[in-house]
């Protein structure tokens, strides 16, 4: 058997569930199962959302073979401690923080606890065409969206800014790599071919991006999408997807909205994604890097 952990946001456990469909690619003679039970003691975002969004079923571990896998706890930031101890059980298997790639996770086999991000496209590229058609979006029935979605059918030179705030802000791992100069030079580089662009900007923080990265446009329309919040930020990234051009923050929302976007002409990525040294790129190799 093995089990991968689902934890985090939306972004992160899409990683994660992909890494669980390349472990049955790899592995189709052995039971391929998660561990959602940390879901019980994690008040982040929107709970064990990509369920509920993709109607995916998990196949969830018991709870017994969990325990004999690794050191458990059901409590979240104790988890996080564990973890990292020194001394683990044979079968456990923790990505290191510098997220480099490893290529055992795919080949050996036998029982494995996976506990992780998994945030490296490598590790499904196998069955990446599976993974898209795996997390098709449900249709939009909110009006706004709806209304959008059609604007951005019709709009040739479409671009969805992302600009993630909230909790990036304060995080020593996350902030000051989107700065606003990051953005004034990712929108110079889209426009060094002179085209009109119209630009439809997502944040987490309207008022800040109103009063910051709105002036940046100059006279070139743009629109604030700003109504899908809880349980609908995934609406978000739907609508991101289905822009020609996308100007990406750091984050894994923004990150699979690229990935899912199957019409993008230009996909502009901060070139340091983490305030850590990484052993790894995870932009995609078409992205462009500013």
């Amino acid at each position: 058997m093995k089990i991968v952990e689902l934890i985090g946001g939306l972004g992160n456990q899409m990683f994660q569930y992909a890494f669980l469909e390349a472990l049955k690619e790899k592995f189709p003679d052995e039971e391929i199962m998660s561990d959602c039970s940390l879901f019980r003691d994690y008040k982040l975002h929107n709970g064990l959302a990509i369920a509920r969004i993709f109607g995916i079923e998990l196949p969830q571990a018991p709870l017994e073979q969990i325990k004999k896998m690794r050191w458990y706890t059901d409590r979240y930031r104790l988890s996080r401690i564990l973890i990292r101890l020194p001394f683990q059980r044979k079968t456990m298997c923790v990505e290191p923080l510098n997220m480099r790639y490893n290529d055992t996770v795919l080949t050996q086999p036998g029982d494995r606890y996976f506990s992780g991000y998994w945030q490296n496209h490598i590790y499904f590229d196998c069955i990446a065409e599976k993974i898209r058609q795996i997390y098709k979006f449900p249709d939009i029935t909110e009006p706004r969206s709806k209304e959008l979605l059609q604007k951005l059918g019709e709009t040739q030179n479409s671009v969805a800014v992302h600009i993630r705030r909230g909790d990036y802000v304060k995080n020593w791992m996350f902030k000051n790599i989107c700065t606003e100069e990051y953005y004034r030079k990712s929108i110079a580089r889209l426009t060094l071919n002179g085209r009109c662009y119209t630009y439809f900007l997502f944040s987490d923080d309207i008022p800040w991006s109103r009063e910051h990265i709105a002036p940046m446009l100059e006279h070139a329309p743009h629109f604030f999408v700003d109504w899908n919040r809880g349980a609908d930020s995934y609406i978000d990234m739907q609508l991101m997807s289905n822009c020609r051009n996308q100007i990406l923050s750091n984050s894994t929302f923004s990150w699979w909205s690229a990935y899912l976007n199957q019409s993008a002409e230009t996909i502009i990525a901060p070139a340091q994604w983490l305030n850590l040294p990484l052993a790894v790129r995870l932009q995609m190799p078409e992205w462009v890097l500013v």
